[in-house]
């Protein structure tokens, strides 16, 4: 059922874009030169090509998680592996017979197994497949060596090669090339690699640098794609591609790109990438969690993500609440489940809304919403309730009324039915919703049980339904595995073993059966593995932040894409981007460049933006006036320099960042 689904969506998309797509070659096209010498595989080879990597090349940088470098390699892989400076993933072209070619054809190896051996210590191999025959071949190879940390790469038009293998084999990723489909950055089509991506099993997309627009790659991004941008070779395309964000930049000078990101070398954080601020059951730091009006707060606090919990009533429909009971909020005398409720039942409950101690009303919003007075410090909170609004919505009613294009839904399914994912499949369509919602669950049928219950594996459902729908894998810290509830202690697991097998882990047994993302407790992650993930193209969307230390320290050190929060509105001013764009300016001119804050607000930063020179004519920023000594070209960066401040509370770490615009060129007249 799994793989007939994703390859009727392979083939629906294929005709998409290939009815308006260009005759031009694939990048995997040309023809082999010659045929390599063919050498046999020791045993000690063949040992190494079940192992995940530890030693990844990581620039000096001041850039937190930058961008993994990926190249197609040319016939001098085997001795770039081996380099200081070296590319992070090297995509190379294998035929049936298990020989490797550069990606212009260019003989490489003979045996791909010593050739994996050679490389896989130091770098990842990427595997580009372009016939069905190749497929096969790889496919029985990684079965029989237990192959991992190894990509598999198809073009969009192939993905089927991509699924069998990965299908097949545990430990190994998957990727879908997309840079030769005629695409605009429209949204249905940057959906169309989203859904192509994951129906494939792969969370990789190589997207062609035209299509990797800051909007298009925030998008994307935001929709749990792992988006590796073809980037030219030269300063402009490379410093746009790191300054729009992109997981990965796939280029034939990987030493440029490496030079690019060892450049920034700011003091505290370069925050290229920002991360998505996600209002967690909306902000109920100030509404009652779940209610439309939470999830508007929400949105207007400047939330890139809105998240709410989901459940299927007895009649059927979907409604939005997070328990799975109503004693909590509505004090049910019987503390009914809510999914024995009938919609109607579920909407006439009224919110409690006594104001009395903790012990005298336990379940009062006042003292049980998700944030309440009975915390430290949040003892004078309010929560706003209006009784005409505030209610159970159902989701439908959620959509209607939070129909943001900009904002991105994390439907979280808390029901342990797998019936409620084609009854969400099928409202998403009909409210044409497949284009900013992504799916997050606990409930892979083993979690909250005693052992494995397939009937309550709400992921195995949406992997073989929805498999073209992001999925994103609620783990904190644990997950069924065999007799044992166990996801552990990443960082524990990788001191002992190697930060490699630690993601390696992670994702086979785990991640891959299901092509999900890490969305874990923010407790349970370690910064270590997924840094190291990220090669891999595996990201994590944490929760849920509400100590503002915390809250700091991952926002400017790593361990997250995501942070999900009941306090949106701590994050509402921060700077996170600079506008501009080419000018002719004469000296003693204003620049024409604005920094804007996570709520889209324009910042008033008196004068303290600066420039930085990538290439041409010197040419400075003096009291946010443009000063220069000769006339000529400049392509050059704005710069902003600032300072978290979270809920005003003193911070341990160093709160300081720089974001960056895009590159642009100053004409000096």
């Amino acid at each position: 059922m799994k793989k007939l689904a994703a390859l009727l969506l392979a083939l629906a998309m294929m005709l998409s874009i290939v009815a308006c797509s260009s005759q031009q070659a694939s990048s995997a096209d040309p023809a082999p030169t010659e045929a390599p010498p063919v050498e046999e595989m020791t045993a000690e080879q063949a040992a190494a090509l079940s192992v995940w990597a530890d030693d990844l090349y990581e620039p000096e940088t001041s850039i937190t998680y930058s961008a993994t470098i990926a190249w197609p390699a040319d016939d001098t892989a085997l001795a770039v592996a081996d380099e200081s400076v070296r590319p992070n993933t090297m995509i190379v072209k294998v035929d049936k017979d298990l020989a490797v070619y550069s990606m212009d054809g260019k003989a490489i190896s003979g045996n791909l197994g010593v050739y994996l051996a050679e490389v896989k210590d130091t770098t990842l191999a990427a595997l580009y497949i372009s016939d069905a025959d190749t497929a096969a071949a790889v496919s029985a190879f990684a079965t029989e060596y237990e192959l991992a940390d190894v990509f598999v790469v198809a073009s969009y038009e192939h993905p089927e090669y991509v699924t069998e293998i990965c299908e097949a084999n545990v430990g190994v990723l998957g990727m879908i090339d997309w840079t030769d489909a005629s695409l605009t950055t429209e949204r249905a089509d940057l959906l169309k690699i989203i859904q192509g991506t994951n129906g494939a099993h792969a969370k990789v997309a190589l997207v062609p640098e035209e299509l990797c627009t800051y909007e298009a790659v925030e998008y994307m991004r935001g929709m749990l794609l792992t988006v590796w941008a073809e980037t030219s070779p030269n300063a402009e395309a490379i410093y746009t591609q790191l300054t729009n964000g992109v997981n990965g930049i796939y280029c034939s000078d990987y030493a440029a790109v490496a030079e690019a990101i060892s450049s920034f070398a700011d003091d505290g954080v370069s925050l290229l990438r920002h991360v998505y601020i996600t209002g967690h059951r909306g902000l109920p730091s100030e509404y009652i969690e779940c209610t439309i009006n939470s999830g508007r707060a929400a949105i207007e606090a400047g939330a890139n993500v809105i998240e709410c919990d989901i459940g299927l009533s007895a009649d059927g429909e979907l409604f939005v609440l997070h328990d799975d009971t109503v004693g909590r909020l509505f004090n049910d005398p019987d503390d009914r489940w809510a999914e024995s409720l009938t919609l109607a039942e579920l909407q006439a409950l009224e919110f409690d809304m006594t104001d009395d101690t903790k012990e005298n009303a336990p379940n009062s919003v006042l003292n049980a919403n998700n944030e309440n007075r009975n915390k430290a410090g949040r003892e004078n909170m309010v929560i706003n309730y209006d009784p005409e609004t505030d209610r159970i919505p159902s989701l439908r009613e959620y959509w209607e009324e939070l129909d943001d294009e900009d904002v991105i839904h994390f439907i979280e399914i808390k029901s342990y039915q797998p019936a409620i994912v084609s009854v969400l499949k099928e409202l998403a369509e009909e409210m044409d919703m497949t284009d900013r919602m992504c799916v997050i669950t606990f409930n892979d049928g083993g979690q909250f049980w005693n052992e494995y219950d397939e009937s309550k594996d709400v992921m195995k459902a949406m992997e073989a339904e929805w498999p073209e729908m992001s999925l994103g894998y609620l783990g904190m810290g644990m997950a069924y595995n065999g007799n044992n509830y166990y996801w552990g202690s990443l960082g524990a697991y990788a001191e002992e073993n190697g930060v490699g097998a630690a993601v390696g882990y992670l994702y086979t047994n785990f991640l891959k059966q299901y092509n999900a993302t890490l969305n874990d407790s923010y407790g349970c992650i370690s910064l270590e593995v997924n840094a190291a993930a990220r090669h891999r193209g595996l990201t994590s969307w944490e929760w849920t932040y509400n100590a503002e230390a915390d809250f700091a320290n991952h926002y400017l050190n790593g361990g997250t894409y995501s942070m999900t929060t009941n306090y949106t509105t701590w994050a509402s001013d921060w700077a996170i981007a600079i506008e501009a764009e080419d000018a002719a300016v004469s000296a003693g001119d204003a620049l024409n460049a604005q920094v804007i804050s996570q709520i889209g607000d324009v910042l008033d930063v008196n004068g303290e933006l600066e420039l930085v020179v990538l290439e041409g004519a010197e040419v400075a920023l003096e009291d946010g006036k443009i000063a220069y000594d000769a006339a000529g070209e400049a392509l050059v960066m704005a710069r902003y320099t600032s300072e978290l401040d979270v809920n005003g509370v003193a911070l341990e770490i160093d709160p300081t960042y720089t974001v960056y615009s895009n590159p642009f060129t100053l004409t000096l007249k």
